[in-house]
Order: structure tokens, then C-alpha cells, then sequence
């Protein structure tokens, strides 16, 4: 299983607390935009506080999140002061699970999946890998050409992506190919990747296939 860094965003205090024990006895990782009081420093009447980015210089979304969690718990149709982190979520290209109701919700379209109810921590898994479906169609899609010599379809090379926070390691297979194909094909994988909102600091692709072939 792959460890997850979750980005916490809880319309008020404590909100999220429930989730942050499911996600931490799973082995996951939570970082929060306050902290887990839900204060920071000073605060407004209006409820609103500075975030860590302003109180400690550096946002959780300045390291490897994987996906965002939203406790909201009742009804709002306006967002609150401290659920500004759904913004920076949305700008950086992570996913967002909503741990909430649907109705009146201010955030619906930006909403990867719900919970309701379910298991907080699957949710969060299938978010995170879900969020590589689009590098898998760049790479089928860009890879067509190349395979078309080889009597190979696109859809028959598979990927798999394992994250560790801003290391990425693309695993491709299929049918046996030459290894000058096998080197176009991580290209690919890597122009693909890099499609991506989110960015990482190393990416590693390595092609395993069903039997060797001797170039």
C-alpha cells in the first residue's frame, strides 16, 4: 500500500478529527491548513485565521499531497473562512474527497468523490489513484504510432503509478518489445506524467514484459 500525504480541510474545528485517526491508523499521512485546535496565531471575529502559509511560511500544498480531504458537517451554501484550502487544492491539481451531503453545496463541481458514509480511507485511495487516469490516456493516446510496427495496441501496455511523496515510479507492461521501444515508451510515460498539475522532483519508468525478447 502506498503511504498517502492528505491534505485535511475542515469547515470548523475539529470537523475532521474522526477522518484524521481513520487515515493515520491506516498508515497515511494528514497535514492540516491549521492545526488541529483550528487555530492559528490571532483571530477574527468573522472566524477567520491565518494559515499556516502565513504563520510558518510554507503551505502543506508546497509538499507532495496526494489528495484532499473536506469535512464539512451540516449544511452551508456558502464556503467558510476556513475552507479557503478547497481553492488551493482545486490550483494545484489535487483531488478532493468530500467527507459530507451534497445539498447546497458550494464546492459540488470541484468534488472528486463523496464518502456518504462510506470508508473514509478508500475513498481517499481510490481519489489519489484515480487521479493518474488521465496520464494513462495521454500515454495511450501518444503511443499509438510507435506500437503500430510491433502488432501491438495501445491499450494492451498497462501503468501503474506508485507515489512516495515526490518520488514517482511508473511501472509499464505488456506484450514483449524491443528495448529501443521499451526506452520510447518511458518517454512517453514522462511527457505524459508531466502533463500533470502536479509536479514531481523524480520520475522512474521501467517497462516488465510478459516474456523476453531478444532485440
Amino acid at each position: 500500500m502506498t503511504t498517502l500525504d492528505v491534505l485535511l480541510l475542515e469547515a470548523g474545528p475539529g470537523d475532521g478529527a474522526p477522518d484524521a485517526r481513520q487515515l493515520e491508523e491506516a498508515g497515511h499521512r494528514v497535514h492540516r491548513c491549521f492545526d488541529a485546535a483550528g487555530t492559528i496565531g490571532s483571530v477574527h471575529p468573522s472566524g477567520w485565521a491565518p494559515c499556516r502559509a502565513l504563520t510558518e511560511g510554507a503551505c502543506p500544498l508546497d509538499g507532495p499531497i496526494d489528495v484532499a480531504l473536506l469535512a464539512r458537517r451540516g449544511v452551508s451554501p456558502r464556503p467558510g473562512p476556513r475552507e479557503a484550502g478547497v481553492r488551493c487544492a482545486v490550483r494545484s491539481g489535487v483531488p478532493i474527497v468530500e467527507d459530507g451531503g451534497d445539498l447546497l453545496d458550494p464546492f459540488a463541481q470541484w468534488i472528486t468523490c463523496r464518502t456518504a458514509g462510506a470508508d473514509v480511507v478508500d475513498a481517499c485511495e481510490r481519489a489519489a489513484a484515480e487521479a493518474f487516469a488521465p496520464v494513462r490516456e495521454r500515454l495511450r493516446a501518444g503511443c499509438a504510432r510507435l506500437l503500430a510496427g510491433h502488432d501491438v495496441a495501445p491499450d494492451q501496455i498497462q501503468a501503474a503509478f506508485d507515489v512516495d511523496r515526490d518520488r514517482l515510479v511508473v511501472r509499464l507492461s505488456g506484450p514483449p518489445l524491443p528495448s529501443v521501444v521499451q526506452r520510447a515508451l518511458a518517454d512517453k510515460a514522462r511527457d505524459a506524467v508531466q502533463g500533470m498539475v502536479r509536479t514531481f522532483r523524480t520520475i522512474d519508468v521501467g517497462y516488465a514484459s510478459s516474456s523476453p525478447l531478444v532485440d
